[in-house]
């Protein structure tokens, strides 16, 4: 590739770095401010105990999905539909295996965690259940919902995923305002469920992709690549959850749901600024990736530009915290 292609490529690929960025920025800080509005209001209007006990929902669904459902397969999707960007036929066979592999963990994930439930916990099974399935739909679940918005994050169109995401949070603080007389822990999931249903939605019919999702796409080959790349990334999320997670088990094996629900305003506060950190791997990982295979030196500079922003960003959330 010769010098001024390679030089239109970097920049083209920065002004979608700093696109993408601003609007996932924005997004964010948007929905951070919902958040802890939402937040704010179902810890004002249910008891420490049941704030303990959604809490404990959402910390154990959480580290079961990212052991056994996300596993860093995110982020090896993400590189092999980019790295076939020249092959839209074995884009497609991603797509439908990324599917049909997260729809698959997805569920035994979420049988386990009944089964789990019903032994540990049988008083709160049908919460659990309602928060398995929203947590499939939800933009913040990354799970089902992240296979339709793939094309759109591969290539740094981000527009979209991130109104649907606002579209949630907009639609479920509207629906907990208008139950706010009336709020429980059931009506609290309900609305978490019904407020991603539209968002859902909107990113499975966005670009008419439903219609070219079809099992004959299904790639043992590609779904292969999946889980092998995936290893390494798997063990390193295993270390990491059961370090995050362990204080959620610990408080409410020996303190109980009320300690634990004073633990959970803490964490609401710290989580949505984690949130942001990610920005930046989501918007230099595509670029990154294409390119890796022409530029690799360009492509390392990228890289430690992302490590370094990251840094930056991860100072400043720390200080405001």
């Amino acid at each position: 590739m010769n010098t001024k292609v390679a030089d239109t490529a970097i920049a083209s690929s920065v002004q979608r770095i700093a696109s993408a960025g601003t609007i996932l920025a924005a997004s964010q800080i948007a929905g951070m401010i919902l958040q802890v509005f939402m937040f704010s209001l179902i810890q004002h209007r249910l008891s420490h105990a049941d704030n303990g006990t959604l809490f404990w929902i959402q910390q154990t669904s959480a580290l079961a999905f990212l052991l056994f459902t996300e596993m860093g397969i995110n982020s090896v999707v993400t590189r092999l539909y980019v790295a076939y960007y020249t092959e839209p036929h074995v884009q497609e066979r991603v797509i439908t295996t990324f599917l049909i592999v997260r729809f698959g963990l997805w569920l035994l994930t979420s049988l386990g965690l009944c089964a789990f439930a019903i032994i540990t916990e049988p008083t709160i099974i049908e919460y659990v259940a309602l928060y398995l399935i929203y947590s499939g739909i939800a933009a913040r679940g990354a799970l089902l919902r992240m296979v339709f918005e793939l094309r759109r994050r591969a290539s740094n169109r981000i527009t979209l995923p991130a109104l649907a995401s606002l579209l949630d949070l907009i639609l479920t603080c509207s629906a907990l305002m208008l139950m706010r007389d009336q709020l429980s822990l059931a009506t609290v999931i309900i609305a978490f469920a019904l407020g991603s249903v539209p968002g859902f939605v909107i990113m499975l019919l966005s670009d008419k992709q439903w219609h070219s999702i079809s099992i004959v796409y299904f790639d043992v080959r590609i779904m292969h690549m999946i889980f092998r790349d995936t290893a390494p990334i798997f063990a390193s999320i295993c270390m990491m959850q059961l370090q995050d997670k362990c204080d959620t088990i610990i408080l409410n094996t020996y303190f109980g749901r009320e300690a634990l629900g004073v633990f959970a305003a803490i964490m609401r506060v710290i989580l949505p600024c984690i949130s942001l950190l990610m920005i930046i791997a989501n918007v230099v990982a595509p670029p990154v990736t294409q390119l890796y295979a022409t530029e690799p030196q360009q492509a390392h500079k990228l890289a430690i530009s992302g490590l370094r922003w990251t840094l930056v960003a991860s100072s400043g959330c720390a200080v405001f915290i």
